[in-house]
């Protein structure tokens, strides 16, 4: 799905700087993985949309953080429609659930 590499780029782009994190690419869904365990996984859901599935224990859903339902051990997801909704709300839940998997 070409017009969702723009989205799945920046996603990438923010969760290698986060420190050590290997993409692992799988059959329908990519998942970033810390160096303890997977932290996150996107997935294009849509022809429009990525989501990002984040594993945050404790965390209950709220404004953008959605309930995810695709896989257990990602309680929470956030959709994204543009590469530019990779804004400094999604960095600080990613870094959340990356600090959490270490």
């Amino acid at each position: 799905r070409p017009q969702l590499r723009p989205i799945f780029d920046a996603i990438i782009a923010a969760a290698t700087g986060l420190g050590e994190v290997t993409v692992q690419a799988r059959k329908t869904y990519v998942s970033l993985v810390a160096p303890r365990r997977t932290f996150a996984r996107v997935q294009p859901t849509t022809r429009s949309r990525v989501d990002l599935g984040l594993r945050l224990e404790g965390q209950a859903p709220a404004r953008r953080l959605q309930p995810y339902r695709i896989h257990e051990t990602m309680p929470l997801q956030i959709s994204l429609a543009g590469p530019d909704e990779v804004d400094s709300e999604l960095l600080y839940w990613l870094r959340q659930a990356y600090d959490q998997n270490l």
